[in-house]
């Protein structure tokens, strides 16, 4: 059998801010990744589609973003491609009230199949889907409960040789917070019982272990941050019977990435010399994203909006500029507060005696949180404020310990 393996697809995601040019394109990249993603699905003669979670953006879509998916799923239907697909933290369809959501209709409607657990006083029930001799569970977000529910699907397995592929949407746990991570303990119980599992949350590639892996995260199929890494999303391809998994880069919108470092020691030069620069850089228009990054060595302000305003009338679809100054004191903080806000914030942390050590870790998080909150993702911030806490509380505990 051969599968393909995709998740965080992300469907119906906007850009925050108005409705215009850059807005629609970057609504409709996401119907076009997954729409190329099952197109090669079908020259590959794949037989099933995997979608390890986040299908969707939002747990409530427009009817719009649903006609297209069914659209682009009717596609898998005419070619005898079987879609299993699981709810992700974006779609969990556990928050909802109502119990016809949109994986429920889906399902209903033979669109895809739905392996899922559920939980009573007797414990953890897996419904797996089973397809030519091969059993599939899913285990949808389990949130903070992960290593909980995988556990106990660990323990209801039968080994090897029997055929089990896993589906959940979770990444393993390394040195940076994340949310709803599976620690790389919990994952190795699954060793002698599985022969694939099929992750996501993350939204670059990722495989564990590194000798003879079994976990896989495909990563997104477009950017759903512009800080992304472009170089590691896509799909994967799974032969059930050679047991070998190719990677197949998927193509998102080409994100041009520049860095000057500025020579001038004034805000008239620097613009000048970004403006130079500027002209030397091929940009399709209304296509490319551009990400620039200005680096000067003294604390004068350079006007960022300008700067983005040049790669605009060069032909940028979306320009962002950040103007960083390394050398500068922590004494000047106050004498520039305009200058390099992030940095600032970060060297702030370093120096409450809670975060020591975890400075950066601390950052990010807070970084995640105000994008959440900018863009009116509550649950996600909710999700990430409990990490954060929770991160926080170990490290008190281990403390404590020592």
């Amino acid at each position: 059998m051969k599968i393909m393996h995709c998740s965080d697809v992300h469907l119906g995601k906007r850009p925050v801010g108005p409705i215009g040019v850059y807005s629609q394109k970057r609504y409709d990249d996401y119907f076009r990744a997954f729409e190329q993603c099952i197109d090669t699905g079908i020259k590959e003669n794949i037989d099933v589609l995997l979608i390890a979670g986040d299908l969707f953006d939002r747990g409530y879509i427009t009817p719009e973003v649903l006609e297209r998916t069914e659209s682009i799923l009717q596609k898998c239907l005419a070619n005898n491609i079987q879609v299993l697909l699981i709810e992700g933290n974006h779609d969990n369809i556990a928050r909802d009230k109502e119990p016809e959501s949109w994986i429920i209709y889906l399902e209903n409607k033979k669109y895809i199949s739905r392996p899922f657990c559920s939980f009573d006083g007797d414990g953890y029930h897996f419904h797996p889907v089973t397809l030519d001799g091969i059993n599939f569970y899913g285990a949808g977000y389990p949130g903070d409960m992960v290593n909980e529910t995988m556990k106990a699907l660990a323990e209801q397995l039968p080994p090897l040789p029997s055929k089990n592929i896993v589906m959940v949407h979770t990444a393993v746990s390394g040195s940076d917070f994340y949310h709803g991570t599976v620690e790389k303990e919990t994952v190795q119980l699954f060793k002698d019982k599985v022969i694939y599992m099929a992750g996501g949350h993350w939204h670059s590639y990722q495989y564990f272990p590194q000798e003879h892996p079994y976990f896989f995260i495909p990563g997104s199929l477009e950017f759903w941050d512009l800080n992304e890494p472009a170089d590691k999303k896509g799909c994967i391809i799974f032969d059930t019977e050679s047991r070998i998994h190719t990677f197949v880069p998927s193509h998102p919108r080409k994100k041009i990435e520049l860095t000057l470092e500025a020579e001038s020691a004034s805000p008239d030069t620097v613009l000048q010399e970004f403006k130079n620069y500027v002209n030397t850089i091929d940009i399709a228009r209304d296509e490319d994203i551009v990400l620039a990054e200005i680096r000067i060595a003294s604390t004068f302000y350079v006007d960022a909006a300008l700067c983005e305003e040049l790669l605009l009338d060069k032909g940028a679809l979306k320009a962002v500029v950040k103007v960083s100054s390394p050398g500068r004191e922590k004494s000047e903080w106050a004498l520039h507060p305009a200058m390099g806000v992030e940095k600032a914030e970060e060297e702030l942390i370093s120096t409450w005696e809670v975060f020591c050590g975890m400075a950066s870790q601390t950052y990010a998080v807070l970084q995640k949180l105000k994008m959440h909150q900018r863009e009116g993702n509550r649950q996600l911030f909710l999700e990430c404020l409990d990490g954060m806490l929770e991160m926080l509380m170990k490290k008190e505990e281990n403390a404590g310990e020592n």
